[in-house]
């Protein structure tokens, strides 16, 4: 199976997943913007109060960090994955193993290049829906951590 794709099956399932989230999230900012107005606040000011604590509104929620965190990492193993296999005398870096994103080609592609993660999941979103591209327009979060074997990933 050829890294094209495997990077559409991942953003198929990633558009789904991420589209359940935005329902989940949407509900969630709402009810966080009318406890504020309970409180006496006009709508915008209750808003400003939720984004000082949130800054990317609806799409802090920790259900769309988990999507898009599980979906990075994913591509990050896969990458991974295809470079063990390749044998490239200048290294990881080569950049004619990497796809910049969407606005960089000329939608012909290389069926092997390599799509950096934040590329993929964020530009990816305005190939297969607007609305949640339009969602995570502000998103900033890279996932970074320990996996259960104390490797930082």
């Amino acid at each position: 199976m050829s890294l094209a794709s495997l990077y559409d099956e991942i953003l198929t399932r990633y558009v789904s997943d991420l589209g359940v989230a935005q329902g989940q999230s949407l509900k969630w900012w709402s009810e966080l913007i009318a406890r504020e107005m309970q409180a006496g606040r006009p709508k915008v000011e209750a808003e400003r109060m939720c984004r000082m604590r949130w800054p990317m509104g609806a799409a802090s929620h920790p259900r769309i960090i988990e999507v898009y965190r599980r979906y990075f990492l994913k591509i990050g193993e896969i990458n991974e994955e295809f470079l063990s296999q390749q044998i490239v005398d200048s290294g990881f870096n080569d950049p004619e193993l990497w796809y910049i994103g969407p606005e960089d080609e000329d939608d012909e592609g290389d069926s092997n290049a390599l799509i950096q993660p934040a590329v993929l999941l964020l530009e990816g979103l305005g190939r297969r829906d607007m609305e949640l591209r339009d969602f995570m327009l502000h998103f900033v979060f890279l996932p970074i951590g320990m996996d259960s074997e104390g490797i930082i990933r």
